[in-house]
């Protein structure tokens, strides 16, 4: 079974595809159960036995997690997966010489091979463990060329999670970065100024998260007024602005996008994203929350088949405390999402971060190491 597993990733055994379905509905105390009794009647293919610690971790059973997975390495000591949850369960019990260790060695055994690699990562994003996908991406970004498909998937990836887990300056490194895929690949995904225009996003907060939050708003409202499609700027001014205490100030900012966003929605009243850049704002900026929803699902119903949409109404339903239907609303943008290599790009990570927070906010833990890594 050693030979069979190493280097290629877990197996699934018949009990491990009967959890699947109670897995994906978010029932990981009943596929626990399940794969326990298969465990007591002698089957513990390595498969299984990853499979149980990964559910034991999202219960808060590590001391079983750990036990499951010393298993596991005795049958399958360099099978991929064996070593990732090992490094997640050492991470998780803060034991972080071993935890580095299992990972090298995982990263190590998954091999150089581009396609498989990015493989590997979407497959811990659609489990909802970003940390591990993102030392995948930083893997595929320190050994392929830069005009590499998959090297620039893997900027933009890198590069929303380090905006998600709060670390603005790197994620703006990331970005620059990311200029010369952009500029001399063999594929388009993202312009020139639209990177730009990321760079000087991830700056503007990275200022604003070190305590100057005069030279972010100032980086940030130039950011805006280069890119005018994105909201993104203008919702974080609104915040920003908020947070100094320059409550009219910030209120003028919101009405002036509000308005121009509803003029947009006056003159082209069939247009979908017309409707969805409005929710977005006013989500990003926690006001005109059921609005917002109201819009969200007019875009919808022009095309209900948009993941970014489903994303956008899932943070609307969270927050106004609707946790099991934005948990359910975000599953669903994630399933319609058939791979996240043609996503729209960094969004895929924004919906498995949304999806951790649901949750959460539904009472399914989420160990901090499916996060970030020590």
């Amino acid at each position: 079974m050693a030979d069979e597993a190493a280097g290629t990733g877990s197996k699934d055994t018949a009990p491990v595809a009967a959890a699947q379905a109670l897995y994906r509905a978010g029932r990981y105390a009943e596929a626990c159960n399940l794969l326990v009794k298969a465990d007591e009647e002698g089957t513990s293919a390595t498969a299984q036995l990853v499979m149980l610690a990964e559910l034991e971790m999202r219960l808060g059973r590590l001391g079983d997690a750990q036990g499951r997975l010393a298993v596991a390495r005795l049958q399958s000591p360099q099978d991929v997966d064996v070593l990732i949850f090992s490094a997640l369960a050492c991470a998780e019990a803060h034991l972080t010489d071993k935890f580095r260790t299992y990972l090298k060695r995982a990263l190590a055994s998954a091999g150089d091979s581009e396609i498989v690699l990015y493989d590997l990562a979407e497959k811990y994003l659609r489990k909802g463990i970003p940390s591990v996908a993102s030392a995948i991406y930083v893997k595929i970004t320190s050994i392929y060329p830069a005009d590499s498909q998959f090297d620039m998937f893997s900027y933009l990836h890198l590069a929303s999670y380090y905006h998600l887990s709060g670390r603005n300056q790197k994620a703006a490194s990331i970005m620059k970065r990311a200029r010369r895929p952009a500029e001399y690949g063999d594929f388009s995904i993202i312009t020139m100024q639209e990177v730009d225009y990321w760079v000087a996003f991830f700056e503007g907060l990275a200022a604003i998260d070190a305590g100057d939050s005069s030279a972010g708003i100032a980086v940030l409202r130039d950011a805006a007024a280069s890119s005018p499609v994105s909201v993104a700027a203008d919702a974080n001014i609104v915040g920003a602005l908020e947070r100094a205490g320059k409550t009219e100030e910030a209120d003028a900012v919101y009405d002036l996008v509000a308005g121009r966003l509803k003029r947009r929605i006056a003159s082209s009243p069939e247009d979908a994203d017309a409707y969805n850049n409005f929710a977005v704002f006013s989500a990003m900026c926690a006001r005109s929350t059921h609005e917002a929803l109201k819009y969200s699902k007019l875009a919808l119903a022009l095309a209900p088949l948009r993941p970014e949409y489903l994303d956008t109404k899932a943070a609307l339903l969270m927050a106004l405390g609707r946790y099991e239907e934005g948990l359910k609303t975000e599953q669903r943008a994630i399933i319609l999402v058939s791979s996240p290599r043609w996503a729209q790009p960094s969004l895929f990570m924004q919906f498995v971060w949304q999806r951790l927070d649901a949750l959460e906010k539904t009472g399914r833990p989420v160990p901090e190491a499916f996060r970030r890594l020590p």
